[in-house]
């Protein structure tokens, strides 16, 4: 990666080495050219929240008599829970309604990011017509049933790196449900528990990815450029290398 293992970290110019060009590392920007240089740079975390999402999928079946069908991503017209309202968590509430479920739930125990989580996303939401449901872990499993009619959730995102929570997502799973672990966990608290029984008489799944390549950063650049995506909201300030 360049700025890893290629120069180029905090470089004013950089040179394109052979590798950058050999693995189809350079993702040109939109054509409309409207992209700002700040949204650009944003696009590398932006994408790999655009890749976790596109790991999650469903098996589909219309009816009895119908094949079944995968679907890659979140469950249109489902119900989505986003656990941590930090800002990868924000992003997942954000690309998330770009999958059209019917409501997106987001557990938070801090008033604070539920209040932002509220600001940028309550209107967004109406206008698209889906849900959006702001709550605490404690209430979280009291809401759910509400939401869903006791039915459980279509898709559970974990944005943060916490074993507990992670083992405790799949409790919100419904039938074929699915949990996608987002957020990594610290070394040696990597092992959690999972009923066996659920996977095979419910079909729920788990899910999880790390970071990104270069057509998920198109994509997201392309999300950006159509206004589903809104960096702007995440950004303090911008500076230049002397900044």
């Amino acid at each position: 990666a360049v700025g890893y293992t290629l120069p180029g970290l905090f470089a004013e110019y950089v040179i394109i080495e052979p590798e950058v060009i050999g693995c189809s590392c350079m993702v040109p920007l939109p054509e409309d050219g409207n992209l700002a240089h700040f949204a650009a740079a944003l696009s590398e975390p932006i994408s790999c929240v655009v890749a976790a999402q596109q790991h999650s999928f469903h098996v589909v079946k219309e009816s009895p008599d119908t094949p079944r069908t995968p679907h890659i991503g979140l469950l249109p017209g489902g119900t989505t829970v986003v656990l941590g309202a930090g800002p990868m968590g924000l992003w997942h509430v954000e690309i998330a309604m770009s999958y059209a479920p019917e409501t997106i739930i987001v557990s938070e125990p801090n008033t604070a990011r539920r209040d932002t989580a509220h600001e940028f996303f309550a209107a967004r939401a109406r206008d698209a017509g889906i849900g959006l449901v702001l709550t605490t872990p404690d209430m979280l499993e009291d809401v759910i049933q509400d939401v869903t009619g006791g039915r459980g959730v279509d898709d559970c995102i974990v944005a943060l790196g916490i074993r507990a929570v992670q083992e405790k997502s799949f409790d919100y799973l419904g039938q074929g449900g699915v949990t996608n672990l987002f957020g990594g966990v610290k070394a040696g608290e990597e092992m959690i528990q999972v009923d066996a029984r659920r996977i095979h008489y419910e079909s729920i799944s788990v899910v999880g990815s790390s970071g990104s390549d270069p057509s998920d950063m198109a994509l997201a650049m392309e999300m950006i450029a159509e206004d589903k995506i809104q960096p702007g909201k995440y950004v303090a300030a911008v500076g230049g290398l002397d900044a």
